[in-house]
């Protein structure tokens, strides 16, 4: 709040100029327990005491709100935008009389942008920022047939679904192809079933089947299992400079596979035996 003496300070004007206008009306004002008047700087932006506009300049210059928040250009990439409360101000200060390049000059920002806010203020009643980022993407324009596409071929990789946007006169990137599956939930996967699962004596080979195994004893069951090493499981390949070549090294000697193949059963292990190998089914029948 101002008093009388900071309020004529900020003005340029005496008192005889200021007492008037808060007996008048012009200017709220209200006294404080020691008999003090109390002036809300607000109030002065209004420009009610015929100030001229250099008067006027140095007034805003007084009141100007805190900057525009700015960010680091190493901490983001984009700044936020103007505050509301400046884009107002700025707006309110051209409507008392002051210029775009003068209200500009007073809050320091760019004379372009006071234009611009009062422009809009002027057509749309507000000076509000326009939304940031969210661009949309030219495929979108194209959800529905693309999505289509997607569900009749799920296995089309994204250079085959470039390809089909083409053929439609539409040109994307193999990311923006990526980005509108994210968008919709739709993932890169596939699990493969046997084909014969849809004849008909296999579906009901199947059932039987299903039905059937309530009535099997486990500990009759036997399942064989393997696993194996291979003193050749070493990188084939690697990266360095083109022109050079890369060397690497391995063990000297015989490079072989060693399977262990073994029974499990319902309380165990069974059966386990060592084929110096790959395993082939002619160890099965050992």
């Amino acid at each position: 709040m101002y008093t009388i003496a900071t309020a004529t300070a900020a003005v340029g004007r005496n008192k005889s100029a200021i007492l008037p206008a808060i007996n008048a009306g012009k200017i709220s004002a209200v006294k404080d327990e020691n008999g003090e008047w109390q002036i809300d700087p607000a109030e002065l932006e209004q420009n009610p005491i015929g100030l001229n506009r250099k008067q006027l300049v140095g007034i805003l210059k007084t009141l100007r709100i805190g900057e525009s928040p700015r960010t680091d250009s190493r901490e983001a990439r984009m700044p936020k935008p103007y505050s509301q409360d400046l884009r107002e101000r700025v707006v309110r200060a051209v409507e008392a009389g002051a210029s775009c390049h003068e209200a500009a000059a007073a809050f320091e920002v760019s004379p372009s942008s006071a234009i611009r806010w009062v422009a809009r203020w002027r057509q749309t009643g507000s000076a509000a920022a326009k939304p940031m980022g969210g661009k949309r993407s030219p495929l979108d324009a194209h959800k529905p047939w693309l999505l289509e596409l997607i569900a009749a071929e799920a296995d089309l990789t994204l250079r085959e679904i470039r390809s089909r946007l083409r053929q439609r006169g539409v040109t994307a990137s193999a990311s923006s192809v990526w980005r509108f599956c994210d968008r919709h939930d739709i993932t890169f996967k596939k699990s493969l079933h046997a084909a014969e699962q849809d004849r008909e004596d296999v579906r009901t080979a199947r059932a039987n089947w299903k039905q059937e195994q309530p009535r099997l004893d486990p500990s009759r069951f036997v399942f064989i299992d393997e696993t194996g090493t291979s003193t050749n499981m070493t990188k084939l390949r690697g990266r360095c400079l083109r022109g050079k070549r890369l060397i690497a090294k391995v063990s000297h000697g015989h490079w072989k596979m060693t399977t262990f193949v073994a029974g499990l059963r319902q309380d165990g292990m069974t059966a386990p035996f060592v084929v110096d190998a790959p395993m082939s089914a002619r160890h099965l029948h050992l």
